[in-house]
């Protein structure tokens, strides 16, 4: 874990453009991504703002099986 006050030194990443609904444009809504790392571990930290956070709803889904790759 990255030591107390050490977010403050890590790089803020903004401004990103969307996909969906206007492709190249920039985002409907803003997000900020901040990346640090030290000696074991890269860090990377996703602040999704939304104007409207009530309407935000969250589905569980079952996933396709991963299964290990064969190495006979």
């Amino acid at each position: 874990m990255l030591a107390q006050g050490s977010a403050k030194e890590m790089a803020r990443v903004s401004g990103f453009i969307q996909e969906y609904p206007s492709d190249r444009q920039p985002g409907t809504e803003r997000t900020d991504v901040y990346l640090g790392y030290d000696s074991a571990s890269l860090y990377l930290v996703w602040v999704c703002w939304d104007s409207n956070p009530h309407a935000v709803r969250g589905h569980m889904t079952r996933r396709k099986a991963v299964t290990p790759p064969d190495d006979d």
